[in-house]
């Protein structure tokens, strides 16, 4: 039976006080702008005298006024510009002198059509005789007109300094006050976040905090117009700059921000725009903003670090596409292996940078019990050809054709073939005509077989051609469904930023294929958003993993208490027990009898270990040695919690990924044996070995696609250790029967505490 696994995020509603805070944030300007000026004619009238019918009926239909212009505002949004630069000023110019020229008319009679309009005029000026004189009845309208003229010489000043100062320099006034009144209260923290970035994903990013009504600085190093033209009209601090240039980035004061986000399109921008702000933060110990990188290249997210001169920030990396294909794959799962499907087939059209994530997700978490295999299928146009020689020349370990260039002996060639014994990446052209595509004879048609668990991604270039392709395949499609009951999932990149067009191209198509489902993803408005950017790099599982992996077998060995010298006593046997197996010093027998007490004996050492540590113990405990990381729905002191934190933000780059992507094969795993999340799962012995093994493969692949190679010299591993890890080799990139019994206890205890 097939299963998919889905998460339901439930968010409470908002409170009042919150509604009421967002009301104010989003009105705020309207709200003071008209209060000083009602204040302000108020005080005039009752200054010269007391308030009559005219004034109350003069204030009404000024109300109404005010009233219909800010709905106007709030109503046409994208006529903004056009409102406040043209329409309110001829608007107001028109009252002015309709109201002028008959308080003129009614305050000096027999006065002709010409004068009446030329003293209106003057009062636009701030000009025209004195106010009320005490031998002539007060003029309700001549008053009113005067206001008005004063208030539209004000607007047309401000319009005129703004139009000549920029959109920008205001942006840097603004800033300025903004950051003066806090010093004033002093407040050294500040609760805005600054935006570096050049394209749509900074741009979308913008978007999301503009929602969420968070304040924020922009700064635009694109060389071209476009988000100058997207944000010079919204409500934030827009700066010009470049991203490498340490005096346009202390114009944002990024160090007084709760967040930073670096994301550029190009990563050496991003590479350059971290060193330079890493030299300024030296200058503000007393400020630690996390920051958020956005870096396509995985093995420059560690280079990040490792070439950083001080590391003086809290920096988080991310890859806006990874985070996309990661999310996709862990909600609508792959491998949905029911009693007769054996192969998870994952046929991609097109080769874009989407796409590529998805192959190498694939790759990651695709490992999965014997008998189960994972085969990718990819179909290229003409101009994705250079994309696959780019993927394959960085990812050579996936190109199973082509191992020589490698320069690999065999003994190391068998560890790829071990590592991705069950996946395998094909890849074929895609047809130019439409009629051929259609045809039956295609061969993509083929590889939908019945026993497998079948998930299309179609990834070209836009939306557009996506759909279009989908519009070709889907009938042929949906006729294989009917006919076979195959297991079919379809999934379309369609990444505008346009909510509603997505969810109209989604029910178009699911129309063309109703017994398929078919799912929209890659939107840029919900990929680039603070939310899923920490997510992406805040799994609750992964960090208790690290930290719990930390006090086991690294931070608590010169602890000196009796239950760590007990787990550092087991794994010392354990490894020198594989010893004498492999020197023929005692039997297969023996050595199996002998590992299941050493593994009684060390798995009773971790209860004690979770017993120091607070942990609520569980009736049925059996081997459950890691509590903490049952996957976030165990009891854990609030002070173990602050440590995981504070230890996270120690790591370094490439062991955060390591414990993410652990985080996320987890789910894999219990899917393996058929298990639910957060349901009793006591493991045997041989389930935990096979999911042991399971988690070393995942291990392995993790590392060869980063680049390491295997090490099998172990006398000289020994001696040149650091030197060999430096160079990226390793000496565990091994099968996992090759690897010592005390490495083994590392996958074991792993497993155990995911599971």
């Amino acid at each position: 039976m097939s299963h998919h696994y889905t998460w339901n995020k439930h968010e409470a509603p908002p409170q009042p006080k919150q509604k009421l805070r967002a009301w104010w944030f989003k009105n705020k300007n309207w709200l003071w702008f008209g209060l000083v000026f009602f204040l302000l004619e108020g005080a005039y009238n009752y200054y010269y005298h007391r308030f009559e019918f005219a004034d109350w009926l003069v204030w009404f239909l000024l109300m109404c006024l005010y009233r219909i212009a800010w709905w106007a505002y709030k109503k046409w949004e994208y006529a903004k510009v056009l409102l406040l630069s043209y329409v309110y000023p001829i608007v107001l110019t028109v009252i002015v002198l309709v109201v002028g020229c008959v308080g003129y008319d009614n305050y000096n009679t027999g006065e002709s059509l010409a004068n009446d309009l030329f003293n209106a005029a003057e009062l636009i000026t701030i000009g025209g005789d004195g106010f009320d004189e005490p031998t002539k009845p007060p003029n309700v309208l001549m008053r009113t007109a005067r206001l008005l003229g004063g208030f539209l010489a004000a607007y047309a000043f401000l319009i005129a300094f703004g139009l000549a100062v920029g959109k920008e320099n205001i942006s840097r006034l603004s800033f300025f006050r903004y950051r003066t009144v806090r010093f004033l209260k002093r407040k050294k923290q500040l609760d805005y976040v600054v935006i570096i970035g050049d394209g749509i994903k900074a741009e979308d990013l913008a978007y999301d905090l503009l929602d969420s009504w968070q304040r924020f600085v922009f700064l635009d190093t694109s060389e071209n117009e476009h988000l100058h033209k997207a944000l010079e009209n919204v409500r934030c601090w827009y700066f010009k700059g470049k991203a490498h240039s340490k005096q346009d980035l202390n114009t944002t004061y990024f160090w007084q921000a709760k967040a930073v986000y670096i994301i550029n399109e190009s990563d050496e921008a991003n590479f350059r725009a971290v060193h330079e702000m890493d030299e300024v933060q030296t200058h503000h110990p007393d400020f630690q903003p996390q920051w958020h990188v956005h870096l396509n290249d995985p093995n420059l997210r560690e280079s990040v670090h490792a070439l950083l001169e001080r590391r003086s920030a809290k920096i988080n990396t991310f890859n806006i596409e990874q985070n996309t294909a990661n999310n996709l794959l862990a909600q609508r799962p792959i491998d949905r292996f029911a009693e007769t499907t054996k192969t998870a087939q994952v046929v991609i059209v097109g080769f874009n940078k989407q796409a590529v994530e998805i192959v190498l997700a694939c790759a990651r978490i695709g490992h999965f019990l014997a008998g189960h295999q994972l085969r990718i299928q990819v179909f290229l146009r003409e101009e994705d050809q250079t994309a696959k020689a780019a993927f394959l020349g960085k990812n050579p370990v996936l190109d199973k054709s082509n191992y020589a260039s490698l320069y690999l002996d065999t003994e190391e060639r068998s560890v790829i073939n071990y590592t991705f014994q069950n996946i395998e990446i094909d890849f074929e052209a895609l047809p130019i005509a439409e009629a051929a595509i259609r045809h039956k004879s295609f061969s993509f048609y083929n590889f939908f077989e019945p026993e497998n668990a079948n998930s299309l991604y179609v990834c070209l270039d836009d939306g557009i051609q996506n759909a279009r392709f989908l519009n070709s395949v889907l009938p042929r499609l949906s006729y294989l469904k009917q006919q076979q009951q195959r297991d079919i999932e379809v999934y379309i990149y369609y990444n505008y930023p346009d909510r509603d067009e997505q969810q109209y191209i989604n029910q178009k198509l699911n129309a063309l294929a109703p017994h398929i489902p078919i799912y929209c993803f890659g939107n840029m408005l919900d990929a680039c958003t603070c939310k899923s950017i920490e997510e992406a790099s805040n799994v609750p599982l992964a960090k208790r993993i690290a930290y719990i992996y930390h006090c086991i077998f690294g931070g608590l060995k010169d602890d000196g208490s009796t239950e760590v010298k007990s787990i550092m006593d087991a794994n010392k046997r354990l490894g020198e027990l594989g010893k004498k197996v492999s020197n023929g010093e005692i039997t297969i027998d023996n050595y199996q009898a002998e590992k299941n007490d050493l593994l009684k004996y060390f798995f009773a050492s971790y209860e004690l270990m979770a017993k120091r540590f607070e942990i609520e113990e569980k009736p049925s405990f059996q081997k459950k040695v890691w509590l903490f990381i049952q996957n976030g729905f165990m009891m854990v002191k609030s002070k173990a919690q602050t440590k995981e934190e504070a230890f996270w933000t120690t790591l370094r780059q490439m062991d955060r990924e390591s414990n993410l992507q652990a985080a996320q094969h987890a789910v894999v795993k219990l899917r393996q044996l058929g298990r639910e999340v957060n349901s009793p799962n006591d493991l045997s012995m041989e389930e935990l070995y096979i999911l042991s093994e399971l988690e070393h493969r995942r291990w392995n692949a993790e590392k060869l696609l980063l680049g390491w190679q295997p090490y099998l010299n172990d006398a000289e591993w020994k001696a040149n250790k650091k030197a060999l890890r430096d160079q990226k080799y390793h000496n565990f990139l091994v099968t996992f029967d090759n690897l010592p019994d005390y490495e083994k206890s590392k996958d074991w205890v792993q497993v155990m505490g995911v599971i």
